[in-house]
């Protein structure tokens, strides 16, 4: 593993999600920051972890790299994404 080669650590932080295991993804979250195609990943994994306004940073970050690379596909995940982070929070208001 490359610990400062952000694409290394935003396939890392997936393939950790897709285990069902993103708690292990924390020590790959600030190198994959730094790589825009990595911003939607981040999100996801803040989004896991119960951390939706963070998460929204994120996915607000890969939506406006995505509109300036014109990825309509791109554009609609993310904004499913901002859909869920509302979910999220309206599931944790409930919860306290």
């Amino acid at each position: 593993m490359f610990p400062d080669d952000p694409v290394a650590a935003s396939n890392t932080i997936a393939r950790l999600i897709e285990k069902d295991e993103p708690e292990k993804a924390s020590a790959y979250v600030e190198s994959a920051s730094r790589l825009l195609e990595a911003y939607n990943t981040v999100g996801a994994y803040y989004l896991l972890m119960e951390n939706p306004d963070e998460a929204e940073e994120y996915f607000h970050k890969a939506l406006e790299a995505a509109s300036r690379e014109d990825m309509p596909y791109t554009i609609e995940e993310v904004q499913t994404h901002l859909q869920e982070v509302e979910k999220k929070r309206e599931d944790l208001q409930i919860r306290e």
